[in-house]
């Protein structure tokens, strides 16, 4: 069988980082300013390069409230899918905390492995 006969094996080293931008998300209590999305985007994406992740590709995912079982919507799912898919992704970095059926169910759907802030 030749390499192009085989099909496409995610590699683990190539990441996908997300950061689930609730439009209601309680703040913290604290004397600094809010930080922006983008901010907290950029200090995920250098958190994963620093363990030698190749980022591939990092999103702001806007949610409008948290799903039980996946934490995003079903829409923004399917979307977070085809960019596994496209990018050959195997680790997708969700920046922020995830339950351990909310892991296991995009586990599933994207085909990669998934881990949160804390993981």
């Amino acid at each position: 069988m030749s390499r192009l006969d085989t099909p496409a094996v995610p590699r683990t080293d190539r990441a996908l980082v997300i950061h689930p931008a609730a439009k209601s998300a309680p703040r913290p209590q604290s004397d600094s300013p809010p930080r922006s999305f983008e901010a907290r985007l950029d200090e995920a994406v250098g958190l994963a390069r620093a363990i030698d992740l190749d980022v591939v590709r990092a999103e702001i995912v806007r949610i409008a409230r948290p799903a039980p079982g996946t934490l995003f919507g079903s829409g923004n799912v399917e979307m977070l899918r085809g960019l596994v898919a496209d990018h050959e992704v195997g680790l997708v970095v969700v920046d922020g905390p995830l339950s351990p059926v909310q892991q296991r169910n995009l586990e599933r759907r994207w085909q990669a492995k998934v881990i949160d802030r804390t993981g």
